[in-house]
C-alpha cells in the first residue's frame, strides 16, 4: 500500500495553520486492505470524569455514496453491537486499547473514534445511553503513528464542525469516493485538529502551525469550550431525557432540521452535528442551550454571555497581506484544497498549501505580478492572475519554491489594437484550459493555449459598458457583467459556435452588477453593490426570466459570490457577514452568518470540505467551518468539457 510522505507524521496530528491540500494517493481501486498491528491506546472523559464501560468503535468514511453508514474497521473486540459491529470497552479509568485489531480498507479512508454509552463516574450500574463522543483521526495509514488519543466533548465539537459536509449523524460519515471527495475528507480531518487536539483533548487558542509561520490562525476556543460544556451537561448524567433534564433540553433544542418540530437526536454527537448544520438559531434557542453551559463547566475559558450564533471560524492574520479588490473573486481554491488569494496593494499572490503544522505560505511577487485584481485556477492546478497594472495576465505554473511564471499574456505588443484595456479586471478558466479575461476597455479576450504558442480571440462585452466580472457556464458560454453606473447596465452572454460568436444582453440586471456565478442548473447569479440586490437570470435568450433578491430587509451590500455543492448561493457582504440563499424566488430563504473576524467581506469561496473562505478588507482571511456543502474545485472543473459539475458535490 502506497503511503504519501505527507503522512510520515500524520497530517491530522499536526493539523494547524490551515487544512489545505494534503496530496494523498487516492487510487483506492488499486490498493488492497492492510492489517495494522500497532497498539492504539486512548482515554474517554465526560468533562473531567472518566467514562467506564463505553463501547469504543473505530470507524472509517464510507466511499460508497453520500448518506451511507460508516465502516467499522475493528476485526475483533470485547463485544459486538448488532447495529455497529465490533467494539472495545473502556475501563474504570476511561482507558481503552484497540490492540491493533483493525484493518485499513482499500483507498486509505479517513477514520474517527466513536465512544457510545457508559458510566460517567456515577453510581455503579449507571449506563448513560445518551453518551456519544468522537475524535477525528485522519487517513487509516497513519493510525500506527498515533501513540494516544483522547475522546471528550471538545474533540466531539471539533470533529462535528470539520466533518459537517460529509456526516449526517454520528455513525454516517461517507462520500462519493471520487478523488476530490477523498481529498475533501482528508483535509476535513486535518481541520478538526486545527480546532482541537485529540492528543490533549483541549481546544486550541491558535492553530498549531501558527508557531514560526508568521501567520496566526486564531481559534474561538471559548466558543468551542462552551459547546463542549453544553454536551457535558448531558454526558455527566444518567441520560434522562425528561423535560427539564440536561439531555432532554439539549435534544429538544438540537433537532435534525433546526426547528422546534424536527426529529430529536438520541445521543450527544449527533446533537452537536445538528447544531453545526443549523448554527443560526433563534435567540431563545441559543439562550436555552447556553444555560446548560453554566450548570456545569468543565472546560475553560468559555463564553460569559450567550453568542448570537453557533458559527465557528478561524481568522488568519499576519504576514499574508490579504486585501480585497474591487473585482471579486480575490480568492480561488484548487483541487487539493489549497487557497490562493490576491493582494492588490502588495503586488503579490499568496498560496496556502499543506495541512496542519506542515502548512506552507508561498508569496508570489516581483515584476511578474502588478496590482493583481482576480485569480482563477485551471484544471492542471496552475494559477492565472489578472494584473490591473501592466495590461497583462500571469500564469503561475506549479507552486511553492519550484513554481515558474509565464508573464507574456497580454501587453500592447501582443494584443494591439484590442488589448485588455488599461486594466484586465476579471478572468475565468474553462474546461479546456482557455482563459477568459475582461478588460476595462469593454472587450473580452480569450487566451487559447499556453506559453509562447498561445493565441487570442476577442469579443465585445455589453455594448461598450464597463465590464466587471466573468463566469463560464457548463457548456462554455461566457457571462459578463458590464455597467455604466445606470439602468443601461447589462449582463452579456457570449456564445461561441465554431468561429462565430453570438451575443445576448440581459438589461436591467441591476445598477452596478459586479459579482457573477453560474449554478448547476445553468442559472446566472449577479450581485449589485449599488442597489443592494442580486439578480438570478433563469434560462437564456429572449425567454429568460429574472428574479430579484433584496436581502430580506437586511442592510445588504452584496459583492462576490459562490455556489456550493447543494446549489446554495453564498454572498460576501461588504458589511460584516456573508449570506446563504437557499431556494429560489419568493420561497428563497436567507441565512446571515456573522462572525467577529469578518470585516468588509469582498470575496467568498467554498472548498471541498464545506468551509467558506472570506477575503476581508483588513488583510485577513476568515474560514467559516462546516457551514456549506462541499463543492467540486476548482471552478473550472465544471466548465465546458465536464458539463454538470458546476455547483455540485465532489
Amino acid at each position: 500500500m502506497r503511503v504519501s510522505t505527507c503522512f510520515a507524521i500524520p497530517c491530522f496530528f499536526l493539523a494547524g495553520a490551515l487544512l489545505s491540500g494534503c496530496s494523498t494517493d487516492f487510487g483506492h481501486s488499486a490498493n488492497s486492505p492492510t492489517q495494522v498491528t500497532a497498539q492504539f491506546k486512548g482515554v474517554i472523559h465526560g468533562g473531567q470524569q472518566p467514562i467506564s464501560g463505553a463501547h469504543v468503535f473505530l470507524f472509517a468514511a464510507n466511499p460508497g455514496g453520500y448518506g451511507q453508514s460508516s465502516i467499522n474497521l475493528l476485526t475483533a473486540g470485547d463485544g459486538s453491537d448488532p447495529d455497529y459491529g465490533n467494539y472495545f470497552l473502556s475501563d474504570a479509568t476511561g482507558g481503552f486499547n484497540l490492540n491493533g485489531e483493525f484493518t485499513c480498507p482499500a483507498g486509505n479512508p479517513v477514520t474517527y473514534l466513536l465512544a457510545m454509552q457508559g458510566n460517567p463516574g456515577m453510581a455503579a450500574g449507571t449506563n448513560n445511553t445518551a453518551i456519544s463522543l468522537m475524535a477525528a483521526l485522519g487517513p487509516c495509514s497513519s493510525l500506527s503513528s498515533i501513540p494516544f488519543a483522547s475522546i471528550n466533548e471538545v474533540t466531539t465539537v471539533g470533529a462535528a464542525y470539520a466533518f459537517s459536509g460529509y456526516m449526517t449523524d454520528a455513525t454516517h460519515l461517507s462520500s462519493s469516493g471520487t478523488a476530490l471527495a477523498l481529498t475533501g475528507l482528508t483535509n476535513a480531518a486535518a481541520n478538526a485538529g486545527n480546532l482541537a487536539s485529540f492528543a490533549t483533548g483541549q481546544a486550541n487558542a491558535t492553530t498549531p502551525g501558527s508557531s514560526g509561520s508568521g501567520v496566526t490562525g486564531t481559534v474561538p476556543a471559548a466558543t468551542l469550550n462552551t459547546l463542549a460544556n453544553i454536551l457535558a451537561s448531558c454526558v455527566n448524567t444518567n441520560g434522562s431525557t425528561a423535560s427539564g433534564d440536561p439531555c432532554g433540553t439539549l435534544f429538544s433544542l438540537a433537532t435534525a432540521d433546526g426547528t422546534a418540530t424536527g426529529a430529536t437526536p438520541t445521543e450527544t454527537a449527533t446533537a452537536m452535528l445538528n447544531l453545526v448544520h443549523h448554527p443560526v438559531a433563534t435567540a431563545a434557542n441559543i439562550a436555552a442551550l447556553f444555560v446548560l453551559n453554566t450548570s456545569i463547566a468543565p472546560f475553560s475559558p468559555s463564553l460569559t454571555v450567550a453568542p448570537s450564533t453557533w458559527v465557528v471560524g478561524i481568522n488568519y492574520s499576519g504576514g499574508l497581506n490579504f486585501q480585497y479588490t474591487l473585482q471579486p473573486p480575490g480568492l480561488a481554491i484548487d483541487a487539493a484544497g489549497n487557497v490562493w488569494a490576491v493582494n492588490s496593494s502588495g503586488n503579490s499572490v499568496t498560496e496556502i498549501t499543506g495541512p496542519g503544522a506542515s502548512a506552507n505560505y508561498f508569496s508570489y511577487s516581483g515584476g511578474h505580478i502588478s496590482h493583481p485584481s482576480t485569480i482563477a485556477i485551471d484544471g492542471l492546478g496552475n494559477a492565472w492572475v489578472a494584473n490591473a497594472s501592466g495590461n497583462t495576465v500571469t500564469e503561475i505554473i506549479g507552486s511553492g519554491s519550484t513554481a515558474s511564471y509565464f508573464t507574456s499574456y497580454g501587453g500592447a505588443s501582443v494584443l494591439a489594437p484590442y488589448g485588455f484595456g488599461g486594466s484586465p479586471l476579471s478572468l475565468s478558466v474553462d474546461g479546456t484550459g482557455n482563459v477568459w479575461v475582461v478588460g476595462d476597455n469593454g472587450n473580452v479576450t480569450e487566451i487559447i493555449g499556453t506559453g509562447a504558442s498561445a493565441s487570442y480571440a476577442f469579443y465585445s462585452a455589453g455594448g461598450g459598458f464597463g465590464p466587471e466580472g466573468i463566469a463560464l457556464d457548463d457548456v462554455g458560454n461566457a457571462w459578463v457583467t458590464a455597467n455604466a453606473g445606470s439602468s443601461t447596465s447589462a449582463v452579456t452572454d457570449i456564445t461561441v459556435s465554431g468561429t462565430t460568436p453570438s451575443y445576448f444582453s440581459y438589461n436591467n440586471a441591476g445598477i452596478y452588477p459586479v459579482g457573477i456565478a453560474v449554478d448547476a442548473g445553468g442559472n446566472v447569479w449577479v450581485t449589485d453593490q449599488v442597489s443592494s440586490s442580486m439578480t438570478e437570470i433563469t434560462g437564456s435568450g429572449a425567454g429568460a426570466g429574472r428574479i430579484t433578491y433584496s436581502g430580506s430587509g437586511q442592510d445588504w451590500h452584496p459583492s462576490g459570490l459562490a455556489i456550493d455543492g447543494a446549489g446554495s448561493v453564498w454572498v460576501a457582504d461588504l458589511g460584516s457577514s456573508i449570506t446563504e440563499i437557499t431556494g429560489s424566488g419568493a420561497s428563497a430563504i436567507y441565512t446571515y452568518y456573522s462572525f467577529s473576524g469578518i470585516s468588509s467581506a469582498n470575496s467568498v469561496a467554498i472548498d471541498g470540505s464545506g468551509n467558506a473562505w472570506i477575503a476581508n478588507s483588513n488583510s485577513t482571511v476568515t474560514e467559516l467551518m462546516g457551514v456549506a456543502t462541499p463543492v467540486v474545485t476548482p471552478i473550472t472543473a465544471g466548465s465546458k468539457t465536464t458539463a454538470g459539475k458546476l455547483g455540485v458535490r465532489p
